[in-house]
């Protein structure tokens, strides 16, 4: 038996029907629930609106309200044109917790968790997604186990009239400076910059904000990957394992460093130890290095060089291309001028800047002076009256051999000439065929205040020859003077004082104490032994005393026994008169 449990019945007949506590009946329908509240007591399961049998059953988790239907079906929430729809989600602790919104002033779609707004569908398709925290805005989740790519976005530029340039995406980061004012901190595109069927090319572009500006820093295109495509002053680095700076583009000085951070010309290369720079040509060719200059008729190439089949070539462009130098590493010769011009060539030291030059017009070489006037010319360039030459020769070797060129013992040749600065002969040493004369200069133009009359006797008396051997050749013994003995007597035959030392500064030497350098810091010398360009045995010294000895000129001694014999021979003559 069916019944209708009620409380109070307003009315028993209406055109209305029945209402029930604010439940209007009539004609056996729900007409009005009006502020009713129906209890699960009330409903057993719940609502279930239904108008057609779908098939399907409500899920256990949201049987409280049921609409069915065998087509379609759904719920339709009406409004105000300027007001709001939506759907509450409340516990005992907040009424609206969670809701989905539709607000018809500006015909938005608004989402809420939390009893905030996360997410907003704008009219124009466009989606704010907000969050509060550090927390990930925006997760693409796949479960795909196979081959396939992962979580995939995608960006498609529907258009019907797609054009050269057009972009197909952008993501754009942005904040608000301290104005506040929205900024545009970063953007990322993706241009098609050729959409032609078959041919298409895309670009990409990173744009930064910098220095207040959004630029372009970064783009890969079909032809090119460029970086800081704005030309700003903006650094590109490269780092490596062991280097910060392996490549390094200075984007405000336009330099380029390899190995530096502060490249200090437009290619600067820098390592600690030994760098190499290696340039291969991988099909049996030639390799070379280029220094060039561009005019306004053409390029004109100043310096090059040419590893050329086993031969290293320096060439020069002077209105053609010469050879100027080259290394034949297989014949082992070194040639400079290799095309025989009219080129010197000149090696200059700290304080002179001729020490060698071999001048290509004459082909005379000269060390210390910039015009030789001879074959060979040595002057000492520093204004002091010396010129060195020194030759280091071993036992029963030959230091300097000068060869005469004339065949005929009758004829003489000047094998060695001394000039004073006005270029007057003062001394030389002639030779035949066979026999050879040292001269020197005791023409009576050269001398004044001239006097035969001197005691040459007792002067020659005052010598002591001795007999003594050398220090180096015990051995032999030999007759001759003491240089410091003479030197009271006949001061011109000696050079030198008695006793006299040297003092040499910052001295290198090798491990047969031979000299290799001096004046040299011992920074350089330490350097200098890593590099290879001193021993690893040697030694250097801060400074070192070395005897200088006194020379004889015995020559100088043939006039007083001249005149020595000269006297006794008068003597001798006085005697044999009485």
């Amino acid at each position: 038996m069916s019944e209708i449990r009620v409380d109070t019945i307003s009315e028993k007949t209406s055109a209305n029907g029945v209402s029930i506590d604010s439940l209007a009946i009539k004609d056996g329908k729900i007409t009005n629930l009006m502020n009713a509240t129906l209890s699960a007591a009330d409903l057993g399961t719940g609502v279930h609106i239904k108008t057609a049998d779908s098939g399907a059953s409500a899920h256990a988790s949201a049987d409280e309200l049921v609409i069915e239907g065998s087509a379609n079906s759904g719920i339709n929430i009406l409004s105000g044109n300027s007001a709001e729809g939506g759907i509450y989600f409340g516990d005992d602790g907040d009424n609206d917790i969670g809701r989905i919104r539709y607000d018809h002033a500006n015909n938005s779609l608004d989402f809420f968790t939390n009893a905030a707004e996360r997410m907003s569908l704008a009219s124009n398709g466009g989606v704010i997604i907000t969050t509060g925290d550090n927390l990930d805005t925006l997760t693409l989740t796949s479960t795909d186990a196979d081959g396939n790519p992962g979580p995939v976005l995608n960006y498609y530029r529907n258009s019907g009239s797609a054009a050269d340039n057009d972009y197909i995406g952008r993501n754009i980061f942005t904040f608000n400076n301290d104005a506040p004012e929205i900024e545009t901190a970063l953007a990322q595109n993706i241009i098609m910059t050729d959409v032609s069927n078959g041919s298409e090319d895309v670009k990409y572009v990173h744009e930064q904000m910098t220095a207040g500006s959004i630029v372009d820093r970064f783009s890969i295109s079909a032809t090119e990957a460029v970086f800081n495509e704005a030309s700003i002053d903006a650094d590109f680095r490269v780092e490596s394992n062991g280097n910060a700076n392996m490549l390094f583009v200075n984007g405000g000085n336009d330099r380029v460093g390899i190995g530096s951070g502060s490249p200090e010309s437009v290619l600067h290369i820098e390592e600690s130890s030994t760098p190499k720079v290696t340039i291969r040509s991988v099909d049996g060719t030639s390799a070379s290095i280029k220094l060039q200059r561009q005019d306004e008729n053409d390029v004109r190439t100043d310096f090059e060089l040419k590893n050329d089949g086993g031969v290293f070539k320096i060439i020069s462009d002077n209105s053609s291309i010469n050879e100027r130098a080259l290394v034949n590493f297989e014949s082992a010769v070194v040639t400079f001028n290799e095309d025989s011009n009219d080129i010197d060539f000149v090696v200059e030291s700290d304080i002179n800047t001729h020490s060698l030059i071999v001048e290509g017009s004459s082909g005379h070489v000269g060390f210390g002076v910039s015009n030789p006037s001879s074959v060979i010319d040595v002057r000492n360039g520093v204004g002091e009256r010396q010129a060195f030459v020194f030759m280091g020769v071993n036992q029963d070797t030959t230091a300097m051999a000068i060869m005469s060129s004339y065949a005929l013992s009758s004829q003489t040749a000047t094998m060695l000439q001394f000039l004073d600065f006005n270029g007057t002969e003062r001394g030389s040493i002639k030779t035949s065929g066979s026999a050879t004369a040292f001269n020197t200069s005791s023409d009576y133009r050269l001398k004044e205040n001239v006097n035969y009359d001197f005691d040459a006797t007792t002067e020659l008396k005052k010598l002591k020859p001795a007999k003594f051997n050398w220090k180096v050749d015990t051995e032999n013994t030999v007759e001759g003077f003491l240089a410091h003995e003479v030197s009271d007597i006949v001061p011109d035959a000696i050079t030198g004082k008695k006793d006299e030392t040297e003092t040499k500064i910052k001295v290198i030497r090798d491990s047969a104490n031979q000299v290799l350098g001096e004046g040299i810091e011992e920074a350089d010398w330490i350097a200098g032994k890593v590099d290879g360009k001193y021993p690893s045995d040697s030694t250097w010294q801060a400074s070192e005393t070395k005897e200088k000895y006194q020379q004889i000129d015995q020559s100088k001694l043939v006039p007083l026994m001249v005149k020595t014999i000269q006297e006794l021979e008068a003597r001798i003559k006085t005697l044999e008169d009485a």
